[in-house]
């Protein structure tokens, strides 16, 4: 876990996963994150800025990961030496990174530029009626491939890429910029997104809140 303190008070925190646990051959392209592995980190840090409240003006968790959560292309074309790869237990993670305030999810792995949404809503849903998937929803983001070779990158793909994310008071801006062999890098696509709040409710004398 890495959290940096921004000069207008705001904490960036990062939680990063290791989803690069399979071995087989058969399905080792598959991403697994594996929740004994990294609840307890979850945990920490909700304990760490509940402790320390005073001292954060706000906090904006990302969760880092290789593999994806959600698919990035239109359309999935197998291979047979190259799998279409997904986390194997993606529907767990969304729901914990929800549970436990995350906002943003980054990773890579198909060098895809994308932006998503993601949200689950919870299977009793109690005082949340009507549900307010806003709060807690996730933003995926993959900033696409900043060194790998052509043959690697999806077909609907030209060129590797990079991202810039910028917070900028309620907002996150985005800008994607691609480059080629013997061309200047430009931007191809930019936008901006509301930060969510990602407050996580706690309990108090029992009663959530």
């Amino acid at each position: 876990m890495r959290r940096y303190r921004a000069p207008n008070g705001d904490d960036l925190i990062f939680i990063e996963l290791n989803a690069a646990r399979i071995r087989s051959d058969d399905i080792k392209e598959y991403g697994y994150g594996s929740k004994h592995r990294y609840e307890d980190l979850l945990r920490f840090v909700d304990e760490s800025l509940e402790q320390n409240p005073s001292q954060t003006k706000r906090a904006i968790r990302f969760a880092v990961l290789h593999h994806h959560i959600l698919p990035v292309g239109g359309v999935a074309i197998p291979e047979k030496e190259r799998a279409v790869s997904l986390c194997l237990d993606a529907g767990e993670l969304i729901h914990n990174f929800q549970e436990h305030g995350v906002q943003f999810v980054l990773h890579g792995h198909q060098h895809a530029p994308f932006v998503g949404m993601t949200a689950q809503a919870p299977a009793a849903l109690g005082n949340d009626r009507p549900w307010q998937p806003d709060r807690r929803s996730l933003y995926v983001l993959s900033c696409g491939s900043s060194g790998v070779k052509r043959e690697r990158l999806p077909n609907d793909v030209n060129g590797n890429s990079f991202g810039f994310y910028r917070v900028e008071g309620d907002r996150m801006a985005l800008e994607f910029t691609r480059y080629l062999p013997g061309v200047e890098p430009t931007t191809f696509w930019s936008t901006v997104l509301p930060i969510p709040s990602g407050r996580r409710r706690t309990r108090t004398g029992g009663r959530r809140r």
